[in-house]
């Protein structure tokens, strides 16, 4: 059962951590609401600035003026109307050049771009106009709404959908097949209001060792679909760990306490779920992560089943029982019940375990791959798994195996409170008694040695 338990809980964890990084790569639409006037009132700040800080050049000083008188006195539908017109705009190259391209109004480039307008109209479309221009300027605090603007914080508000939302998919094919710059044209209360419209499709060649590329980037919920299920996999994997029934405890039995063996379980799950996942995150998506940066899944992977070795070794000790008798030893473990009688015993010494410089090595480079918090964690983790070690009595048997009785935790902390008492015991039943303090480099703590080994 105890093995059982793990199971079910790294494949709940390592499945949950799969299924927040999966992909959708199906096509979405995003709509971007154009407010021409607030972009008039920019561009007239812009060229007045401009004019200001150009007093001591009077040509220059003269065409910015020039400019301003043309802006301040502009009728708004004017200034649609230049937008859209395929030559310059009355602004010139000098303010557009200072502001962004992808802002209507600015950039003799943008404005010398073919485009295409397609008008809509019904009470589907002017809800959903209403509704974009509503949440693009802050004033609808629909979280509903909210959600579908980009994953990181850009300076543009675009809208994602999916293609087959009403009212947008009457017109995604249209916008699929432009050539050109699409926009949305609504009459709201007399005037023309505008959304730009992009198609996007997407490919597993938009992601790299460095992320997603394309920009910006969608909202996680149409992006990452499956994230949603990823807690309640993790809820429901930490809930049957807890839950599973436990072999009781037999009548003056040493048992590994349960905090000693759910810190040893946290231990591995560190050392085990984050190096599975941490490719993906890099990537920023699972399944992308073996084509576009298969050797960091090599190292990484390598390092996570290390973990998984550790599962097994913490799964032996939640069933792992001793009893300290007259005659000899009992342990009990998933694997059965096994007797060590003391007169087949040479001796016992006191024996630390660490681990071996290779995966301390290992955990340190793992750490430096990563950025930001996930490399600040990451060092955490190699810090303590170099500072780690474990003490335990060494048992040398006549045959030449080596039985190990593992008395602590990492931190130096008993787990038996009945040490000194096996001690005593092994002292009384004529075992031999050695001072020296035997080093072992080792993955995990190990129960037994065999000869030559």
């Amino acid at each position: 059962m105890e093995r059982f338990r793990r199971v079910v809980l790294v494949g709940c964890l390592l499945t949950a951590g799969a299924l927040a990084y999966t992909v959708s790569l199906s096509p979405l639409l995003s709509v971007r609401y154009l407010d021409f006037k607030n972009m008039l009132e920019t561009d007239i700040k812009a060229t007045r600035a401009l004019l200001d800080i150009s007093k001591s050049d009077k040509e220059s000083q003269a065409r910015f003026a020039k400019q301003y008188n043309q802006l301040i006195n502009m009728p708004l539908k004017q200034y649609i109307e230049n937008y859209f017109e395929k030559k310059n705009g009355p602004m010139g190259n000098e303010v557009g050049g200072l502001l962004s391209n992808e802002d209507m109004g600015r950039g003799a480039e943008n404005r010398k771009a073919p485009v295409t307008i397609i008008k809509v109209e019904g009470m589907e479309w002017k809800k959903f106009f209403e509704k974009v221009i509503s949440v693009s300027r802050g004033l609808n605090v629909d979280r509903a709404w909210e959600r579908r603007f980009p994953n990181e914080k850009h300076h543009l508000k675009d809208l994602f959908f999916k293609v087959e939302e009403q009212p947008l998919s009457s017109i995604a094919s249209s916008v699929k097949d432009a050539k050109e710059k699409t926009f949305l044209s609504l009459d709201l209360d007399n005037e023309p209001q505008y959304l730009e419209i992009k198609y996007h499709e997407y490919s597993d060649a938009d992601f790299t060792i460095f992320g997603f590329l394309p920009s910006p980037k969608p909202p996680s919920y149409l992006f990452y679909p499956y994230r949603q299920w990823a807690l309640g996999l993790l809820v429901a994997g930490v809930a049957l760990y807890i839950f599973l029934p436990r072999a009781r405890k037999e009548k003056g039995a040493i048992k590994y306490p349960f905090g000693a063996v759910l810190l040893g379980d946290a231990a591995a799950c560190v050392q085990t779920i984050p190096f599975f996942i941490i490719p993906a995150v890099i990537v920023e998506g699972f399944r992308q992560a073996f084509f576009e940066a298969w050797p960091l899944v090599a190292v990484f992977w390598l390092v996570g089943c290390v973990g998984l070795y550790l599962f097994k070794i913490v799964a032996w000790y939640a069933a792992y029982q001793l009893m300290v008798l007259k005659d000899r030893i009992r342990i009990s473990t998933y694997k059965g019940t096994t007797e060590y009688p003391y007169t087949e015993m040479s001796f016992f010494q006191p024996v630390v375990f660490t681990p071996p410089r290779w995966l301390t090595v290992l955990m340190w480079l793992a750490a430096l791959a990563n950025k930001g918090g996930a490399r600040i964690a990451g060092l955490g983790r190699a810090f303590q798994l170099g500072s780690s070690a474990y003490s335990s009595i060494g048992i040398r048997l006549k045959n030449g195996s080596t039985l190990f009785l593992n008395m602590t935790n990492a931190l130096g902390g008993l787990v038996f409170k009945e040490a000194e008492g096996i001690v005593q015991t092994l002292k009384e039943a004529g075992v031999e008694e050695k001072s020296e303090v035997k080093v072992i480099r080792s993955l995990g703590l190990e129960t037994i040695r065999l000869p030559n080994s």
